[in-house]
């Protein structure tokens, strides 16, 4: 009888320990938001800003060649988080993942070429490694360039 007691009692105790940590956690603030209170004049403001990671995948797909058979180098350039990127590349397809991006950024890519080649171009975007989704896409002979804002 005193042991199923003590037991009893042990259980509520770990129970409450248990609802008392967990309770207090997921009051602070919920998953994927951060919360900046400013008090001011008594009363307070919130700001729930997004913390959503966005990717952005690049590519040059197989085209077909318009002039003579010579070497084709095509020179993309691309944004990444902190810089702009240009690479040379003689064979088809590239691609290129990068980021973490925030909402709201603007990325770009551009192509141009040594010779007449026509390539499809795509950028494409993913939220929180989720499936990537085609954003902008052209068709190019020589050269253009793609360009889109976050925003979803």
């Amino acid at each position: 009888m005193i042991k199923e007691s003590i037991m009893r009692v042990l259980m509520l105790m770990f129970a409450f320990a248990l609802l008392s940590s967990s309770c207090s956690k997921d009051e602070e603030s919920s998953p994927g938001t951060s919360t900046n209170k400013e008090e001011s004049n008594n009363s307070t403001i919130t700001n729930n800003t997004s913390n959503d990671n966005y990717y952005v995948k690049y590519e040059v797909l197989n085209g077909k060649q318009v002039g003579n058979g010579t070497k084709t180098v095509r020179t993309i350039s691309f944004k990444d988080v902190n810089r702009s990127v240009t690479v040379e590349v003689t064979y088809l397809p590239w691609e290129g993942t990068y980021g973490p991006f925030k909402k709201g950024e603007k990325v770009y890519m551009t192509l141009s070429s040594s010779g007449a080649f026509s390539s499809t171009c795509r950028l494409s975007v993913s939220k929180n490694r989720e499936a990537f989704a085609i954003k902008k896409e052209m068709i190019s002979a020589t050269s253009g360039s793609l360009e889109y804002t976050i925003d979803y």
